[in-house]
């Protein structure tokens, strides 16, 4: 029997560096991951800055111009571009896993089993895992497939489904501009009779028609990835959540992410800056004012993020945000308040962030079992 061939597509907002690229490869070589697959490949969004925005909400007196694919447009605009791209460009791929970079597998040949479930289901278009988290759910979405699913590519409805999923998403952003793609179906469909009489109605009776029928929850796929779960001092046991769930292969929680630990701590910012550094930080300061809502600086967030440190010395990690201009700010928090020991913590970033409303939340803190 010839082997499966797996494709690797990287997914970036903005533009892939060369030596990004160069250290990735290097490291898939290293752990043996380029025998694996049969192609590897960078694929760059270039969603500009200002529309690669991830936003739980804006102040109802903000006059800020509301984004066409919503408070969340970059992981909107990477979602439908990266598809589109391995549509387009991978046409032998019959099936897509989407992973975000806090989708942890838990047990060895995770893919095997994911497969095996997944043959269960070879007529369903969308198959993933709703949340199972902490956290209450509104009843309109507490249904929905998280973004961490599999798309059946090779399913003869999936190009006209997967067009009509982006319509939808661009003619609800007006109404709920808070809303992902991962949420917008399930929210149409509970809302579906509000919009009788308008064409958005005609639009959500299509996407239901191809999409209820022909949705699957799966078993290996935990989802644990809530606003519960994300808060800096949720703790997860894995022997606990596999005693739960005795099919997980797959647990989506950013406190299952490694920690990075034994970093010396620092009492207080470095106050001598030269004249360069200061200028710099001006800059960022700027960015940051014209790009998440409130008064906040750059100073203040180191600060944050020295104290986020005291509270949680065992560990924590850094979320980086999907905005390119916002990664740098917090390079920079992180070159400042942790000095030499940056390198070992940037090497552990994972490329989510909770919120960028709150500074403590935007500084995320997780912990986990040892």
């Amino acid at each position: 029997m010839k082997p499966a061939e797996l494709s690797l597509v990287l997914s970036l907002d903005s533009e892939w560096m060369e030596e990004e690229r160069a250290y990735l490869l290097s490291v898939m070589e290293y752990a043996g991951l380029t025998r694996v697959f049969s192609r590897i490949e960078f694929f760059s969004c270039r969603i500009p800055p200002h529309k690669s925005l991830y936003l739980r909400g804006m102040p109802k007196n903000c006059k800020t111009l509301l984004p066409q694919y919503g408070w969340k447009s970059g992981p909107n605009l990477q979602f439908f571009r990266s598809v589109d791209y391995v549509i387009e460009t991978l046409q032998s791929v019959r099936s897509l896993l989407l992973m975000e970079t806090d989708l942890i597998p838990t047990v060895d040949y995770w893919l095997d089993r994911l497969n095996s479930e997944l043959m269960e289901s070879e007529d369903c278009l969308l198959a993933g895992a709703r949340y199972v988290g902490g956290t209450r759910l509104p009843e309109t979405i507490a249904h929905h497939i998280n973004g961490n699913a599999v798309l059946n590519l090779s399913h003869p409805l999936f190009r006209d489904f997967f067009s009509n999923w982006e319509q939808l998403l661009l003619e609800c952003m007006p109404i709920v501009p808070e809303n992902p793609y991962d949420v917008i179906i399930e929210w149409a469909l509970a809302m579906k009779d509000s919009f009788i009489g308008t064409p958005l109605h005609d639009l959500v009776e299509e996407v239901g028609g191809q999409y209820q029928p022909r949705k699957a929850y799966l078993r290996t796929i935990v989802n644990l990835g809530g606003p519960h779960e994300s808060g800096p001092g949720y703790r997860i046991s894995l022997e606990e959540t596999r005693s739960k769930y005795p099919d997980m292969a797959l647990v989506h929680c950013r406190a299952a992410l490694p920690v990075v630990s034994e970093v010396e701590p620092v009492d207080e910012l470095n106050e001598v800056e030269s004249k360069e550094e200061n200028q710099t930080a001006k800059e960022w300061d700027n960015i940051l004012l014209s790009v998440i809502p409130g008064q906040t600086s750059i100073d203040a967030l180191a600060r944050s993020y020295v104290s986020a440190i005291k509270r949680n010395a065992d560990g924590f990690l850094l979320f980086m945000s999907r905005n390119r201009a916002l990664r740098k700010i917090f390079v920079m928090v992180v070159n400042r308040c942790l000095g030499s020991a940056r390198a070992d913590l940037i090497g552990a970033m994972a490329d989510e962030i909770s919120s960028i409303q709150s500074v403590d939340l935007m500084l995320g803190v997780a912990r986990c079992d040892r």
